[in-house]
């Protein structure tokens, strides 16, 4: 009889812990794969034509943003901006972007989600001057925001500084 009970606990020992539902719930937050690179600059943006180059893979997209807005943005809209697109199937890229005075973003991805570019160089100009450029070798980090088992995203954060003269 002791012989069994210890068995029968070692036994439970060895199961793996699962969950007493076998129902799983997912939750609907967002998150996007790729690349997410804060624009930080280091004072106020003047108002000037600043162009946003993404190099990816031997594409170059090129995001064209005036400050101040002057109406609504004349582009696809996506996530974080405008949004552009190149090449097509599971390796189609796409490059969102939005600036403001004090703050900007770029986000880098691929349509399938389970891809994420290896290598990536930014840069942001004004008036056709070159403000800041870094390249970019992110290590993407593995997470299900939504729950287990409810989809996993392979993300990256990181900055890109602007140097802004003042007066």
């Amino acid at each position: 009889m002791t012989y069994a009970i210890t068995r029968l606990a070692l036994a439970a020992l060895a199961l793996p812990l699962v969950p007493l539902s076998a129902s799983c719930s997912c939750s609907l937050i967002y998150v996007q794969s790729g690349l997410t690179v804060e624009l930080a600059p280091t004072a106020p943006l003047p108002d000037g034509t600043y162009q946003i180059v993404t190099r990816v893979d031997g594409l170059e997209l090129v995001h064209s943003l005036t400050l101040p807005a002057v109406g609504a943005p004349s582009c696809e809209p996506g996530w974080s901006g405008c949004r552009l697109r190149a090449g097509t199937g599971d390796r189609a890229l796409y490059v969102d972007a939005s600036l403001e005075r004090s703050v900007g973003i770029v986000v880098v991805a691929y349509e399938r989600e389970d891809l994420a570019p290896s290598d990536i160089a930014l840069e942001v100009r004004r008036d056709g001057v070159v403000l800041a450029a870094q390249a970019y070798h992110p290590r993407y980090v593995s997470d299900e925001p939504n729950g287990w088992n409810c989809g996993e995203v392979r993300r990256a954060d990181d900055q890109l500084v602007i140097p802004v003269a003042t007066p």
